[in-house]
């Protein structure tokens, strides 16, 4: 009988929130570290995060065979720089005609890595999350409360319907027809 080949994945390096793939089927991360079954063969693995290009490999599995891969995500841009401030340019020669000495050189600033973006910093504080959570909770009290609403007013109508036009469990014609419209 041939064993299930099982392939674990370790992703270092990421600086967010990992998508993990094999063959485009996305991964859930607990079940990656684990070990994803699959079949024996070729395969494709793709990690993903925000901001960072994709990481992936291919890799092929042999019946019963337990293989771990690891994806390394670069670090980020203006990790591991020196903090001094690097020295600052020397002053350009002054155009000719001029003698202003005042002239001070222009400040220069190193560059800015992009920040990310609204949406995967909105993500990470679970705010989207959040406000989807209460809206449905909102929409399902009000539901709740229309739903209450309309039964208590059927269950009405049915004992008003009753009164007069029933006894003992028997209905005449006008009791039925407005219990049934109840």
């Amino acid at each position: 009988m041939p064993k299930i080949p099982v392939l674990e994945l370790i992703v270092q390096g990421a600086s967010g929130a990992v998508t993990l793939e094999i063959d485009g089927k996305i991964v859930p991360a607990v079940a990656a570290q684990e070990g994803v079954r699959v079949n024996p063969g070729k395969h494709l693995v793709v990690a993903r995060v925000a901001g960072a290009p994709d990481q992936q490999t291919s890799v092929t599995l042999e019946p019963g065979q337990r293989q771990k891969v690891t994806l390394k995500f670069p670090p980020p841009i203006g990790a591991g720089e020196a903090t001094t401030p690097a020295p600052a340019p020397a002053a350009a020669p002054a155009p000719a005609g001029t003698s202003d000495s005042s002239a001070a050189p222009a400040a220069v600033r190193p560059p800015i890595a992009p920040s990310p973006s609204s949406d995967v910093a909105a993500t990470r504080d679970g705010a989207p999350t959040k406000t989807i959570g209460l809206i449905v909770g909102a929409a399902g009290v009000l539901g709740m409360g229309v739903g209450g609403a309309l039964a208590l007013s059927a269950r009405a109508k049915y004992l008003d319907a009753r009164d007069g036009h029933c006894v003992s469990g028997l209905c005449d014609e006008a009791g039925k027809s407005a219990t049934d419209d109840a």
